[in-house]
């Protein structure tokens, strides 16, 4: 029973690669957070991706851009 394991446990490089994100948590109305969450279905992606894209969109009329 003196034997090493070598399998399971954290291991360098291993895991789910950063995509160098904040992570934030919000609280938004139910209605809100199904338009959302049917979006990002109906278009592949993630909540993150939708949410940013309205953000950046809003950001960009503010500035006439």
């Amino acid at each position: 029973m003196d034997e090493i394991i070598k399998h399971g446990g954290k291991r360098e490089g291993a895991g789910r690669k950063s995509k160098g994100n904040e992570i934030m948590q919000i609280r938004i109305s139910p209605d809100v957070a199904k338009r959302i969450r049917r979006e990002a279905e109906e278009r592949g992606c993630s909540l993150g991706d939708i949410i940013e894209y309205y953000i950046q969109s809003e950001m960009q009329k503010e500035r006439g851009v």
